[in-house]
């Protein structure tokens, strides 16, 4: 049956990444952004990129095609 409100789904994975992003953005809070961590050492900073790069990647994987290319 359709309802016209129903209680939101919630992943822990999506969540997992909402509280990474959050903890990002408290530690860099002084800074103009969140990946400003120019005072690192270059292989760290180049992982950290590589790394969040990967994440992103992996997160798009398993998404189900848009609506719209079903017409």
């Amino acid at each position: 049956s359709y309802r016209l409100f129903s209680a939101p789904t919630c992943k822990i994975e999506g969540l997992a990444y909402i509280i990474g992003l959050v903890a990002v953005e408290w530690f860099q809070r002084t800074k103009q952004h969140g990946l400003e961590i120019d005072r690192m050492n270059l292989v760290f900073r180049w992982g950290t990129y590589l790394l969040i790069s990967l994440m992103i990647l992996g997160y798009f994987k398993h998404k189900i095609t848009f609506i719209y290319f079903q017409f």
